[in-house]
This record gives C-alpha cells, structure tokens and sequence, in this order.
C-alpha cells in the first residue's frame, strides 16, 4: 500500500521495467518468492522532486497486536546503484493512528 509519494511494486509477472530482477532501478532478484518494494529514501538537491522527498510503503494488519506479547520483525534492504545514493538509516514504524505522508501520525 502506497503511504506517501510513488514507490513501486516489482514483480517477475511484469514484462515492464517494474519486474524482477531486471528492473528499472537495475538487476535484483528478490529475496524471495517473486516480488519485491522499492522506495527513494533521499534525493539530491536540484532534483525535480527536491532533496525532502521520501517514499513510504506500508499496510494494514489484519488482527490487532497484542500488548504484552513479544514481536520480532525483519526486513531486507537492497542499495539500487542508480545515481549512486544511500541511505544509512532506515527503520520501520508501528502505530495505532493513520500514518501521515508529511513523517508524522494523525488521528484522523
């Protein structure tokens, strides 16, 4: 699901550039089964979209976590070579509120 901006959604089904491995952000497989997210964590300064533009990607849970219950989650991040930018910190957020795409959570 789409939290902010266009990240993209590739999949090995796709004959366009957004498949797998070879995509559009270049050659990677995924880590497994079929598809895999991509997102601009940073861009320069200068860029049509301005160097504050991030991407986000996110989705509902289907049940509610439960308090007092331990949960381990992990996910795996790729560098794209394109433009030759990284981002050195990454992370993941849960919430209890809409996410707001400006970084933020609302009660909306």
């Amino acid at each position: 699901m789409n939290f902010g901006n266009s990240p993209d959604y590739f999949n090995a089904c796709n004959s366009t550039g957004l498949n797998v491995p070879n995509c559009s952000f270049g050659f990677q497989y995924a880590h497994s089964g079929n598809a895999m997210a991509g997102v601009a964590t940073f861009l320069k300064a200068g860029t049509p979209s301005g160097p504050n533009y991030r991407e986000f990607i996110g989705i509902a849970l289907t049940q509610p976590l439960n308090i007092g219950i331990k949960y381990y989650i992990s996910f795996y991040t790729n560098f794209s070579y394109i433009n030759g930018i990284a981002t050195d910190k990454i992370g993941l957020q849960l919430s209890t509120v809409q996410f707001d795409s400006c970084c933020k959570t609302t009660n909306k």
